[in-house]
Parts: C-alpha cells; sequence; structure tokens
C-alpha cells in the first residue's frame, strides 16, 4: 500500500489545487496557505505510525447528503478496546474508526492508504481530502497542537457537574 508520502512526491501543487478547490470550492480564498502546507508536507521526515488513511462516501443521517469521510484505522478492533467507548450494540463492529484532525502531520505522511480508498477516489483526490482535514483547525501545525492540547486538559463535562 503506498503511503501518503509516496503520493504527495508524485504531485506537484497545480494538480492538487485543482482537484482540492473542486472538491472543496468555499476553501479557494486559502489557496496561499494551502500551498504553503503543501510545501512543507514535500519536507518533512515522515514519522512511523501503524494507522492507515480510510475515505468512504457516507450518508448524513438527518440531511440524507451524502459526503466524504476520512478517518484513520490502525487495526485495532471495537471489541478489545477498553474502555469500550461504543455502546453494546457496535461492540462487535471490526474496526475502531480514529479521529486524525490533531495528528502530527509527520505522522499523516507515514500512513498507509487504505486500498479500498484507492479503488474509490484517485490519488490527487486523496491527497486533497488529507490537507483538507490536517488543515481543518489551522494551516499550522503548532497553533494544531496547541488547540489539541487545550482539549485535552480542559476538564471534562462529567468532572464539571456536581
Amino acid at each position: 500500500m503506498p503511503k501518503l508520502i509516496n503520493l504527495i512526491n508524485q504531485y506537484g501543487w497545480p494538480e492538487i489545487e485543482n482537484i482540492l478547490f473542486a472538491i472543496y470550492p468555499d476553501q479557494s480564498t486559502n489557496a496561499r496557505e494551502y500551498q504553503e502546507v503543501y510545501s512543507r508536507l514535500k519536507v518533512l521526515s515522515p514519522i512511523p505510525t501503524n494507522m492507515r488513511i480510510v475515505i468512504e462516501k457516507t450518508r448524513d443521517e438527518l440531511s440524507g447528503a451524502s459526503y466524504d469521510n476520512l478517518y484513520g484505522k490502525n487495526g485495532e478492533l471495537v471489541r478489545d478496546h477498553q474502555p469500550h467507548p461504543y455502546p453494546e450494540s457496535v461492540k462487535d463492529h471490526g474496526e475502531i474508526s480514529w479521529a486524525l484532525d490533531f495528528t502530527d502531520w509527520a505522522q499523516w505522511l507515514a500512513m498507509e492508504i487504505d486500498p479500498q480508498t484507492l479503488a474509490n477516489y484517485s490519488e490527487p483526490e486523496v491527497i486533497a481530502h488529507c490537507l483538507y482535514e490536517m488543515t481543518f483547525y489551522s494551516y499550522h501545525e503548532e497553533r494544531i497542537r496547541e488547540i489539541r492540547d487545550s482539549i485535552l486538559s480542559s476538564p471534562s463535562e462529567n468532572e464539571n457537574k456536581e
């Protein structure tokens, strides 16, 4: 399975820019920021991880609209995870899906692309979805870390209830 860094090294910014803004037209005003992130990704050294990138069409239960959902999987099964993050009704349903928004970009680069994702999306589309997801909170990795750390250090709702 190819890794994200392999895909990024195969494509120049103009190819990715066209796809990115076709998929996410509202992001075109941020073209300079995306281009800077893409340039940074090309020089970062990947940090090994066993997480892989999965993208699939998903339907919103409330609106019925479909969208491309990006998440990570690392082979960890729902039934084996403690504490158990899901209700009993889904306890034995395959691999856990992980949000990747706060993942370090160097780790993103080392992630393999799930074979089913590559069967359903072109390589530039995969890169575009990854760029959107990895910059969801900021175009600066240090700011993303600050937001992540702030969330992790906040008391949970349950700790605030008396």
